[in-house]
């Protein structure tokens, strides 16, 4: 089935000091695009929570994601740290969120040096879970 998305609102995350941030939550509208015969189709109006953040060297539609060049562990709390050096081409940043194909993405500003992302973990060798906070200066 072909799902046909459209954005409908971003709300704000909470305020950081951080000069770029996710929004927390996105608000989208579904709707499938020729739903099979004798079903029918209702959006559930849950939130599409952040879930994901890629950095990418220009537009992300190039495709050129940058892996990260430091981390830093604490008790419960993974970071992942990239640094950005000048580029004309500039830096931007990506946001996913669970449910939805729909990625929001802006350029950096030019003054972001380093931008580190923070998330839960269980254990040093357990999976990275939920992102706690984003910090781009």
């Amino acid at each position: 089935m072909v799902i046909v998305l459209l954005v409908v609102a971003a709300l704000a995350a909470a305020p950081s000091s951080s000069l770029v941030d996710c929004p927390s939550t996105l608000a989208v509208e579904q709707k499938p695009v020729a739903p099979p015969a004798r079903w029918g189709a209702a959006a559930d109006g849950s939130p599409h929570r952040l879930a994901g953040i890629t950095f990418f060297d220009g537009p992300p539609a190039e495709r050129a994601s940058l892996v990260y060049d430091d981390e830093a562990s604490a008790e419960k709390e993974w970071t992942g740290i990239w640094h950005f050096e000048p580029n004309p081409r500039g830096f931007w940043i990506a946001c996913a969120y669970s449910g939805t194909s729909i990625v929001l993405s802006r350029r950096l500003p030019a003054e972001v040096k380093v931008c580190r992302v923070a998330y839960e973990q269980e254990s040093r060798e357990g999976p990275v879970g939920e992102i706690k906070r984003i910090d781009c200066r």
